[in-house]
Order: structure tokens, then C-alpha cells, then sequence
């Protein structure tokens, strides 16, 4: 079973997005444009040297934020769970959800300061308004990793809803792990864990 923080690198590029304004009917070469820009804007952010490790962290947590749907994953990654849960539940859930991604996503940015990319391709996705783009993520010695991103339209705007590192899902393999957590110890231990796991991240 995959950890709490499985794939906290490719996720720094995967989501640290930026806003680049297109047509209300988007399109895969939209989608394609935009996830490139993106990227390109992620590691200009992580490749600043003027910049201290805590700056480019918060910049990188400012563009997350903005630019993914976290409240969205966080209700399907919960699954049915979500809907079992009281208001006050779902409310600590979230805000700790928020802070775990927010914090494993962005901590280890520094692995990419040497890293490359390429869009490879954008297809349609199984819904309108949703796109999907695969990009090679390319580090100085080591093999490149097939990154798909899922994007859904936004308005005139993307959001990032799902990454998919080496054809594993974020959000299908984080609702098995929680499932598995809730079933053994209940939805309130799951919410400590995310805490925890936020804190030893500071």
C-alpha cells in the first residue's frame, strides 16, 4: 500500500499551476498549451536563486491552492465515507486534507532545480471539458517519469482533478489507502494521521 505522501516530487510540477487565460471552448491543444506554460513557470519558480527554500515552498503552495481542485479530491478520495461523516467531520477533514497535500506536494521541490520536461501529447477526456496531458519528466541521471495530468475546464480556466505517475492514479490510489484506514481505525484517526503527517513536514 502506497503511503500518505506517495508521490510528493511529481506532484510539485504536476500542480504547482498558473492561470493562462484561452477560449471558453477549450480545446486538447488548449489543454496541452496550458499544462506547458505551466510547467515552465513551476520550475522558473523553483530554479530562482535569490529565493530561499521556504519562499519558492510558499509560492509553490500559493499556485496548488489556486490552481487544483483539493476540495474535490479530497471528497473522492474519501468516497462514501464523506457522506457517512458529521459536518464537524468533514470540516477538520478538510482542513487538514488541505494542509497534507499542500505540505507533501511542495516540501521536496529542490529534487527538481536540474529537471527538464516534455509534453508528449493531449487527448480528450471521457467527459466534456476534460483533458488529459502526458508529460516526461526529465532529471539530470536518472530515468524520466510519464507524468498524466487530468485536467477539467474551469470556466475559462483549468483545474488539475487527478495525477497519474507511471499509470498510478493519486486520487484512486489515496481512496484505497483511506478506505483501508477508515475501516481499521474510523475516520477520526485517519484526520490525526493528516495532521500528523502535516507537522512532521514543518
Amino acid at each position: 500500500m502506497r503511503p500518505l505522501y506517495f508521490l510528493p516530487f511529481v506532484g510539485v510540477i504536476a500542480l504547482a499551476l498558473i492561470i493562462a487565460p484561452f477560449t471558453a471552448s477549450a480545446s486538447k491543444e488548449d489543454a496541452s498549451q496550458f499544462v506547458d506554460n505551466l510547467a515552465k513557470d513551476a520550475l522558473d519558480t523553483i530554479g530562482k536563486s535569490d529565493l530561499s527554500k521556504e519562499e519558492k515552498q510558499k509560492r509553490l503552495q500559493k499556485l496548488f491552492s489556486t490552481h487544483v481542485d483539493i476540495d474535490w479530491i479530497a471528497k473522492f478520495v474519501l468516497g462514501k465515507n464523506w457522506r457517512a461523516a458529521t459536518q464537524e467531520q468533514q470540516d477538520r477533514y478538510l482542513e487538514n486534507y488541505r494542509s497534507f497535500l499542500l505540505k507533501n506536494y511542495t516540501s521536496n521541490f529542490e529534487n527538481f532545480t536540474d529537471s527538464r520536461y516534455e509534453v508528449v501529447k493531449a487527448a480528450d477526456g471521457s467527459k466534456a471539458g476534460e483533458y488529459t496531458v502526458s508529460m516526461l519528466l526529465k532529471r539530470s541521471g536518472q530515468e524520466d517519469i510519464a507524468v498524466d495530468y487530468r485536467l477539467r475546464q474551469d470556466g475559462k480556466s483549468f483545474k488539475v482533478v487527478d495525477i497519474i505517475a507511471e499509470g498510478i492514479s493519486l486520487i484512486t490510489s489515496q481512496r484505497s489507502e483511506f478506505n483501508s484506514v477508515i475501516s481499521r481505525n474510523g475516520l477520526d484517526y485517519l484526520i490525526d494521521e493528516l495532521k500528523s503527517k502535516t507537522v512532521e513536514r514543518k
